[in-house]
Order: structure tokens, then sequence, then C-alpha cells
């Protein structure tokens, strides 16, 4: 016997025996009821919800008291399912476990550090306006930000200090004063987890 649950655009059909057919079909119908009526509004929106199809020939022919024990034995099956699943039966919860979402990526604003996934040149500038990715004035490249940006301190010589934030991987690099113009060498410390001036 083989069961089948159809909507426009899709569709899903699994082989049972004849018994375990029923019980499927039973507990599949029971979960439809539950969640697909209430009220007139709901029931309205019901006849456009997926519908469920058993397709054997032995079924249509069936007393109707047989039809209400398939209808019993379908629920049963729906719900040791979603108690299998830790669900309890809840098919709002188990349709929330089913979807995964992806996380949205971080968006910074302020002074960045940024090197071009494409040509590497490093500039540092000031985004006045939150965004998730640095277009490059040299290639026109994005560069998507899609790991955490770090901390980057600058102290010159001269007295200027400076808090970027910077996708920079490399262990050490000079990175320009914004008072004076001379480059300033900074290092990766691990132990802080940011990049700092070597002294």
């Amino acid at each position: 016997m083989k069961v089948r649950v159809s909507m426009p655009g899709a569709y899903t059909a699994m082989e049972f025996d004849e018994n375990k057919g029923y019980e499927v079909f039973r507990k599949l119908n029971e979960t439809l009821v539950r969640l697909g009526l209430g009220s007139a509004a709901k029931e309205e929106a019901a006849m456009k919800e997926p519908k469920l199809h058993i397709i054997s020939h032995e079924f249509e022919k069936a007393p109707e008291a047989a039809k209400k024990e398939i209808q019993e034995a379908f629920e049963n099956t729906i719900d040791d399912y979603l108690t299998a699943k830790g669900i309890n039966g809840d098919a709002d919860a188990w349709n929330a476990e089913e979807c995964k979402t992806l996380p949205a990526k971080i968006k910074y604003r302020g002074f960045l550090y940024i090197k071009c996934a494409k040509c590497g040149v490093a500039k540092g500038f000031r985004m006045k306006k939150e965004s998730d990715h640095y277009h490059c004035e040299i290639c026109g490249a994005r560069t998507e930000f899609d790991n955490s940006l770090v901390p980057l301190l600058v102290n010159c010589e001269c007295g200027g200090v400076f808090r970027y934030q910077t996708n920079m991987t490399d262990p050490m690099f000079d990175i320009n004063c914004l008072e004076c113009g001379a480059p300033v060498a900074v290092q990766w410390n691990d132990h802080a987890g940011l990049y700092e001036t070597i002294r």
C-alpha cells in the first residue's frame, strides 16, 4: 500500500504493508484535523493545505467503522514519531526544529582598516553607515565581512592614538599614523586577541 502526501508543486509517497499503511494514514489524518480545524476560516484555509491520499482500492470500499479504525491508527503513528523526535505532538515545534536559518552577517561602522580580498591593498577609513562588506576603490572588488573583525590599536611616537577594526591576518604589518603620516609597526597579540603597536 502506498501513502502519499501532496500539494501543488510537491508530493511525497511511501510504501507500507497494508496494516502499517492504515496506521500511518490514521495518524496523518489526525494531525491534519488537529492543525486545520476550529473555525470556518481555518476550514477554508485547510482546503488550500496539502491533501493526503491513500492509494488503495480496498480502503475506498471499506465500511465506515474500518475507516475510523484506520484514522485512529494513523494518528497514533504521527504522535509516536513526534514523541520520538522529542516534540510531544506539537507540530509547530516540529516545523521550527526542522528549519535551519543562517546567522545574519555582522555589520560594522567607525574606523576600519580593511585589506581587499582580491587585490590585497589595505586601506584605513571611517565608515559612517553600518555595512557587512567593503568595496575596494582600486579594483572594485567586494570584500565580505564573513569573519568577525578584530581590534587594531595604533600608538604613534607623535602621540597619536587610534583604534580600528580590521580583517588583517598577517602576524605584523605597518599602518600610517593619521596625525603625522609616519608608518607604525603593529603585531598580533594572541593573548589579548588584537593588533597592537610594537614597542
